[in-house]
């Protein structure tokens, strides 16, 4: 039997190691998130810095021009929760809304023709838009960075901040009404929840290169022993037979 080159061996190795790797860090783990990592999660109240958050609506109240007063919008667990207390993994609502369009459209070209068809005058598409600031702005300026809230934070925001909006891409030629922003965050967790199913698929796929990787990587370390017991054999041979 021929000697199967020591570079296979050390390549199937090498691709077999990536494998897990690639397994165990693509892997959905929630344990470091969790108050209690023995218990599964069944809601935002078990894992320890809860469920990511959106901010679609701001107020000042009369008399506080410092602080501004939010609406909140919770994210399903399975969909987003935060990996520490300031929510830097945590989706924004302006993120939030480009997934919505991208869904409707196939192509950058068409969305185009819809931005600039949904301007025109007498348009037969609706303009449809959200105030993506009040998100932004609560989490920079009172959650990331506090101290920049303080003062006559409300004149700034009116004049800066307020009205700015993000377009909400809509198909629907009947005049119908533009989707909300509950509307536009469940069709958002829909989709990521659907990505996350898929991704067992994966861990099957990578499963069973290893175990395929794993069956030659044994075939091939067990064919080349013989082997290297021929290559000694042989070499004293030829010791005996030069002296």
């Amino acid at each position: 039997m021929d000697c199967i080159n020591p570079m296979m061996t050390c390549s199937l190795t090498i691709s077999l190691f990536f494998l897990m790797f690639i397994y165990i860090n693509k892997k959905q783990n929630y344990e470091y998130y969790l108050k209690d990592p023995s218990k599964e999660p069944t809601s935002c109240d078990d894992f320890k810095y809860g469920c990511c958050e959106i901010y679609p609506t701001c107020l000042f109240e009369k008399g506080d021009r410092e602080n501004i007063h939010v609406e909140s919008f919770t994210l399903d667990f399975k969909v987003a929760f935060k990996y520490n207390e300031k929510g830097t993994n945590c989706p924004r609502i302006k993120h939030i809304v480009n997934v919505f369009n991208a869904l409707d459209y196939e192509s950058a070209y068409e969305l185009i023709n819809y931005n600039n068809g949904c301007l025109e005058k007498n348009s037969i598409y609706t303009c449809c838009s959200i105030d993506y600031m009040c998100d932004e702005r609560y989490y920079e300026d009172y959650i990331i960075q506090p101290t920049l809230h303080e003062g006559d934070y409300q004149t700034i925001y009116n004049k800066i901040y307020n009205g700015t909006e993000i377009l909400i891409l809509n198909k629907n030629e009947d005049n119908s009404e533009c989707p909300n922003i509950k509307d536009i965050v469940d069709v958002y967790q829909n989709v990521m929840l659907k990505r996350k199913s898929d991704i067992p698929l994966i861990y099957i796929f990578i499963t069973i290169n290893a175990i395929i990787l794993t069956i030659i990587l044994t075939i091939t370390i067990y064919n080349s022993c013989p082997c290297i017991y021929c290559k000694k054999q042989e070499h004293h041979k030829i010791q005996q037979e030069s002296v």
